[in-house]
């Protein structure tokens, strides 16, 4: 392969990541926080989510996307994370809450 044809594949690499890495509108909604803030709310259970993009920071960010995508489906206003890792199998593991508004 040239350098040219290299360079865009690379290219075209770069651009569809950053597309699939924008989180949904539920996942969008989610608030993350500690878990000092949440103290006052429900617990509703633990997500996780995963990624196929071994070693890049936009793998990492799938798997919180996921996640938080998991908690939205869970009627959850936040989200503390427990896990997350951005090797070999980017993952992250956190609980979700509902919060009442204030």
């Amino acid at each position: 392969m040239n350098l040219s044809k290299g360079v865009s594949v690379v290219g075209l690499g770069l651009l569809l990541t950053a597309c699939v890495v924008t989180p949904t509108n539920r996942a969008a909604t989610i608030q993350v926080t500690v878990k000092e803030r949440v103290r006052a709310c429900e617990f509703l259970g633990g997500v996780y989510g995963e990624a196929s993009l071994p070693y890049l920071a936009a793998g990492q960010e799938m798997a919180k996307n996921q996640a938080l995508d998991e908690a939205a489906f869970l009627n959850a206003t936040h989200v503390v994370w427990t896990q997350y890792e951005s090797g070999w199998r980017p993952y992250a593991a956190g609980r979700a809450y509902r919060c009442a508004k204030k």
